[in-house]
């Protein structure tokens, strides 16, 4: 055994590294918790709390090891290991939820990591990072920090010095009473236990399922629960409708400005040009999500609201088509189960899939979609189906196959150091991260014709609909910004919308200088044949409109497309953090800067007054 005086010597030293390792971690991220990301202060105490029940586990065990095991080296060894893992533990959930916050404005949950880490391999591919780097670079960190406090602070371990001269009964009930108290704060934390509900630790394991949809928070409205309740009541369905089916697909991250169908220089959607002369197809211009990022972009197209009408529980496309008598199908590319309550917004379906209900490939790559095809029955003669897809060949994170990736080289801009908004490090990477993204969109195209040329083969193409969009748009170098979810530049708002008409002909749409997301859902309705939904904010392409407005908003910027009378289309933004606001003249996909004095007093009184009146907040603060 170690002398007294050696394990005397310096104890202060081992307790004072220890206490700093912690504080300073735990001081480093509340100070980017509560100024950055504008969590309230009052969030500290109880968070203090968790990490202090976190932490007196170990302290008692290593208190039993210190008194109780003999073999000295096992005991350094075992205390160096109960000194490192709740450290290490605890500084990668820190840098797991600012990764979070400053990506999608969102704390990240448990489910996110979970699933994020059974699929780490494939999550570094897709980023272009070989999976034995940063594996190799972690054990060697772990390695080292265990050697330095296996040497350095286990032979003057300051648990082991306070225990050491303590009777054997003291040590252990000193053990027992700080690993007890640790178990009953967690088991009531784990319940509830009444913390603050913006404490990172109970958004992240706890409620982050829950009220909101990515940076936004859902309205909390008893009022506008009543109306959506009141419209499921007083929808008059078409029942057992028996007419053509409907293939919704939606693009993560697509952009209309980079497809060839749209006029992109770069020929990437040579199959839905193809569609397009083949279908009756019909490419509507000038189409904006509602906002920035996938879930309300997704919950717009679903029930036609901007996001400042979202409740937390809308009256959605896909209720009007199984009250219509369709079975509604849903398969996903993506984690849509764990990502802040998506799953649940989307009520009840007859099946649904995502990335997450396999384990054969990587959650964003598209193939998973064309396989579980495979298991679709053939349609039913007299069975209405409708069908919603989800890729990621455009996302960041979304996978991209050698076969359809001819622009080279390629940078994943998700890869790049650095906060959000991403900003390329050296302007050859800016070209690159371009060709990265068009690699996606020519993806994408492949992947569309293999879902229509399956669907079509199990005869659910014979006389169907097919929608093809955007969830949201996406930044490739203008203000030298790559990625979404935040902002309202145009980049990030420019979504498809392509028709298709397979098995029957329609009559063209008229010519819009202005479509929203919204007004997906009640084209859908009127091209089915099945009645409008008065609640519902968008119109049908079917009809001519001039003038209108529509809402956009990401996270505290808010903003108003206004079609006017005379055709121009003006842009209003405001962010609700700065009270700063300006306007823009959009004229194709270009926005050009005008004066508040050039709009009419009576509109822009109207703007701020929408504005004010649909100020949201951000994630869980404020």
């Amino acid at each position: 055994m170690e002398s007294s005086e050696r394990l005397g010597s310096s104890w202060h030293a081992s307790f004072a590294i220890e206490l700093a390792s912690y504080a300073l971690s735990v001081v480093v991220f509340l100070y980017f918790y509560v100024n950055q990301f504008h969590a309230p202060s009052a969030v500290i105490f109880p968070h203090l709390k968790v990490v202090l029940a976190v932490l007196a586990m170990p302290l008692g065990l290593r208190a039993l090891a210190g008194r109780f095991i003999r073999n000295e080296w096992f005991c350094r060894g075992l205390s160096a290991f109960l000194i490192l893992l709740p450290l290490v533990a605890i500084v990668f959930w820190y840098a797991l939820v600012l990764i979070g916050l400053n990506s999608w404005g969102r704390v990240t949950t448990w489910g996110i990591i979970w699933a994020y880490a059974k699929q780490l391999p494939h999550l570094l591919g897709a980023l272009g990072i070989p999976a034995w780097l940063p594996l190799s670079l972690s054990g060697m960190v772990l390695a080292v920090l265990f050697v330095f406090i296996y040497i350095l602070i286990t032979p003057r371990d300051w648990v082991k010095r306070l225990f050491r001269r303590a009777n054997s009964g003291i040590t252990i009930l000193a053990a027992i009473a700080l690993i007890l108290t640790s178990l009953a704060r967690l088991t009531s934390f784990c319940q509830g236990g009444g913390e603050h509900p913006s404490e990172p630790a109970v958004l992240s394991f706890i409620t982050a399922k829950t009220g909101g949809l990515q940076s936004h928070r859902l309205a909390d409205s008893a009022a506008l629960d009543a109306k959506e309740n009141i419209a499921r009541s007083e929808y008059i369905a078409v029942q057992k409708h028996l007419g053509r089916n409907l293939i919704l697909i939606v693009g993560d991250a697509l952009r209309a400005g980079h497809m060839s169908v749209y006029g992109y220089e770069r020929n990437t959607t040579p199959n839905l040009e193809s569609l397009v002369r083949r279908h009756q197809g019909h490419v509507v211009p000038n189409v904006r999500s509602a906002c920035a990022e996938s879930s309300c972009g997704l919950m717009a197209i679903a029930s036609s609201r901007p996001v400042s009408d979202l409740g937390s529980a809308p009256f959605t496309l896909q209720e009007v088509m199984r009250e219509s008598g369709y079975r509604v199908h849903f398969v996903l590319g993506g984690d849509h189960t764990n990502f802040y309550g998506l799953r649940s917004m989307y009520g009840e379906l007859d099946t649904y899939f995502d990335g997450t209900h396999q384990d054969v490939r990587y959650m964003n790559d598209d193939q998973l979609i064309l396989d579980h095809l495979e298991s679709i029955p053939q349609a039913v003669p007299g069975e209405a189906s409708a069908f919603q897809f989800h890729l990621m060949s455009t996302h960041g994170l979304g996978e991209r196959k050698r076969d359809c990736s001819p622009y080279q080289p390629t940078s994943n801009y998700y890869a790049w150091p650095g906060g959000s908004p991403n900003r390329p490090p050296t302007p050859n990477k800016a070209v690159h991260a371009v060709n990265y993204y068009d690699n996606g969109v020519t993806c994408w195209d492949s992947v569309i014709a293999k879902i229509l040329q399956r669907l079509e083969e199990k005869g659910y193409l014979d006389d169907a609909l097919v929608v093809i969009t955007g969830d949201h748009g996406e930044m490739l170098g203008e203000n030298g910004f790559f990625s979404h979810q935040y902002g309202l530049d145009e980049g990030v708002l420019d979504i498809p919308l392509v028709l298709l008409r397979y098995g029957y002909e329609g009559p063209d749409f008229p010519g819009h200088q202005l479509v929203g997301q919204i007004d997906i859902a009640p084209t859908i309705l009127r091209e089915l044949g099945l009645p409008a939904v008065p609640i519902w904010k968008g119109r049908a392409l079917h009809d001519k409109w001039s003038p209108r407005e529509i809402k956009i908003q990401q996270g505290p910027d808010f903003g108003i497309y206004h079609l006017s009378a005379d055709g121009a289309v003006w842009k209003y933004r405001r962010n609700q953090d700065t009270g700063v606001d300006f306007v823009t003249r959009i004229e194709g996909r270009v926005e050009v800067r005008a004066s508040l004095e050039d709009v009419p007093p009576e509109l822009l009184v109207s703007w701020r007054s929408q504005a004010a009146a649909s100020m949201l907040v951000l994630a869980h603060f404020k």
